[in-house]
């Protein structure tokens, strides 16, 4: 095929869509060039946009902002969950033992062999080693207790 031939059928195909556009309903609103106006069959169009913004909200609520929400969710739980004698490690990467936490959210904790002492507020946590400890003790335990039992977690009798 030459390239006159594509751009005659491709011609073809445009006009003969713009035509159908105003055969079907749009009460000859064809331009002169047989081509349909932007808003005159756009009934359906409408439809499938409103689809198309929905489906694109909805991807963005489950990829970007649930995933968010859960992350601040789980941070705000650990640290309202500091207790005295917990090693932490805050955002600028200073380790320590939680020593006292206060009401205003405000924790000090002790840092070294010297036993230096800082006063931060609660949001500079970056993490709770001893609750990622205790966490993966009640895991085995939990695991121990499965694999001890028998069938249908009963024990078995010896």
């Amino acid at each position: 095929m030459t390239f006159e031939k594509i751009f005659s059928a491709a011609r073809f195909m445009m006009e003969t869509a713009g035509n159908a556009g105003a055969a079907a309903g749009t009460n000859g609103t064809a331009g002169p060039d047989g081509t349909v106006p932007a808003g005159a069959c756009s009934g359906g169009s409408m439809l499938s946009m409103l689809i198309m913004y929905g489906a694109i909200g909805l991807i963005f609520y489950f990829m970007l902002y649930r995933p968010q929400k859960k992350r601040r969710q789980a941070e705000e739980a650990l640290r309202k969950n500091i207790e005295v004698g917990d090693e932490i490690i805050t955002i600028g990467g200073i380790c320590g033992r939680v020593v006292s936490v206060k009401e205003d959210d405000v924790i000090v904790i002790e840092t070294g062999a010297d036993r230096t002492k800082l006063k931060m507020k609660s949001w500079s946590i970056s993490s709770n080693e001893s609750a990622k400890a205790r966490q993966a003790e009640d895991a085995a335990k939990n695991a121990q207790e499965k694999k001890s039992g028998g069938l249908f977690g009963k024990k078995k009798d010896a």
